[in-house]
């Protein structure tokens, strides 16, 4: 399996610096034009299937990618949305906090922690492994999660140090290749 995992494009509230967890928040106008640069990126891709978190942001950005893959399926699932954030979806959160607050246990009331984020992608990606081995895989997704579940791929630990490493900024993405051994390479 091919599976390329893009990150959504900007929100307002990526500017503005709000936690956004499971908000419905769309594309701006940045947003909007990265995800033309990153489908124009992934036109010449061999795309079997394509999947997106069901959250705005992701979907725009996911049928963006898709305008270059006529009949491509494209599906959605909850399962791919960023970790839910709870008492802190819209509010700011100091900088300095982040760190300290980033362990793969923590969460705030009403949200999950990095660690149920991170299985929530896990149970998607087992979902598909059998039925797409062999195929190339779009996966449009949030942050937070993807960079939890690529430290997961690759076998590292789920700390603040593997997060930093693997996280992706709007649009960014990476390919993973899997092989019939289940072993995983980032390209």
């Amino acid at each position: 399996m091919r599976l390329i995992i893009v990150r959504h494009g900007q929100t307002d509230f990526n500017v503005q610096g709000f936690v956004q967890g499971h908000s419905d928040n769309p594309l701006n106008k940045t947003g909007r034009e990265q995800a033309q640069r990153v489908a124009l990126r992934l036109q010449n891709e061999k795309i079997n299937i394509a999947f997106s978190s069901d959250l705005p942001r992701a979907t725009q950005t996911a049928e963006e990618i898709m305008k270059f893959h006529p009949g491509v399926e494209l599906k959605f699932s909850k399962l791919l949305r960023e970790r839910k954030a709870g008492d802190l979806e819209g509010k700011k959160v100091d900088p300095k906090n982040r760190k300290r607050n980033w362990t793969k246990y923590y969460k705030v009331n009403g949200g999950e922690s990095f660690s149920e984020g991170q299985e929530r992608m896990i149970q998607f990606y087992k979902e598909i492994l059998e039925e797409h081995l062999g195929e190339t895989v779009l996966l449009v997704s949030h942050g937070g999660v993807m960079a939890s579940f690529l430290i997961h791929l690759l076998g590292r630990d789920l700390v603040w140090e593997s997060y930093m490493d693997l996280k992706h900024n709007n649009c960014g993405f990476s390919v993973v290749e899997v092989n019939e051994e289940r072993v995983h390479k980032l390209i």
